[in-house]
């Protein structure tokens, strides 16, 4: 490892940006991580009123940076260092 942590690496690092990206669509993944980590993305808000108060008060901000705080990690982790392809050339391609 280079000593970079893992948000450090996001910034410097188109290609794991890419990967992050890659598995912010695919949803089995989110899911199964949420069960795992405990760790949710913010839950939908029911009406108009919830979703002003969740704005106003930074809940639903509060909520992303937690679930980003962990599942960057979790994608550093369990996606990006385990796959000894993700300097190969012919991947980026």
């Amino acid at each position: 490892m280079n000593g970079k942590s893992p948000f450090q690496e996001v910034v410097s690092n188109p290609r794991f940006a890419a990967v992050l990206n890659k598995c912010l669509d695919e949803e089995e993944l989110i899911e199964q991580f949420e069960r795992i980590s405990g760790v949710t993305r913010p839950r939908t808000p029911r009406n108009g009123i919830e979703a002003m108060v969740d704005e106003v008060t930074g809940f639903r901000d509060s909520q992303w940076k937690d679930f980003f705080e962990a599942f960057i990690p979790f994608v550093w982790e369990c996606v990006w260092l385990r796959w000894a392809e993700r300097d190969n050339e012919e991947c980026w391609q």
